[in-house]
């Protein structure tokens, strides 16, 4: 089960899984939670997940609706900024970031003792 809570930690909504229904991804999950605040609060929250169900879809999809969010993603999500960009010698402790300035949202990668991304659409990042 998935729950959802207020800043006193009150449920607001819930979800039960069971199973990946063909087509669905994690994500799907993330976005059932969202789009259930927006129509009964509006967007006034702000989203945080883990790499299990963070990606670029789910980031474009959060940002169209006015939702911040800090997701973090799987190397995979997409491999092409990740392996391409972001990963490309990045040294520990050490990060990398893009902005796709035209929609606002920047992905971020930091090589801890793995490296982790993240997807964000309410910072500006910038290396000093």
């Amino acid at each position: 089960m998935y729950g959802i809570v207020d800043k006193k930690d009150v449920l607001i909504d819930y979800y039960l899984y069971q199973e990946l229904k063909e087509g669905k991804t994690f994500d799907n999950i993330i976005w059932y939670f969202a789009k259930r605040l927006l129509d009964r609060y509006g967007p006034n929250y702000v989203i945080y997940a883990d790499l299990l169900y963070g990606s670029w879809i789910l980031a474009q999809k959060l940002h169209e609706n006015d939702l911040y969010f800090c997701i973090s993603a799987k190397k995979d999500k997409p491999t092409v900024l990740f392996k391409n960009y972001l990963h490309h010698k990045l040294d520990k402790g050490n990060w990398m970031s893009l902005t796709y300035k035209l929609i606002g949202i920047t992905a971020i990668t930091f090589h801890d003792n793995s490296k982790v991304n993240i997807f964000c659409n309410f910072v500006n990042v910038s290396k000093s």
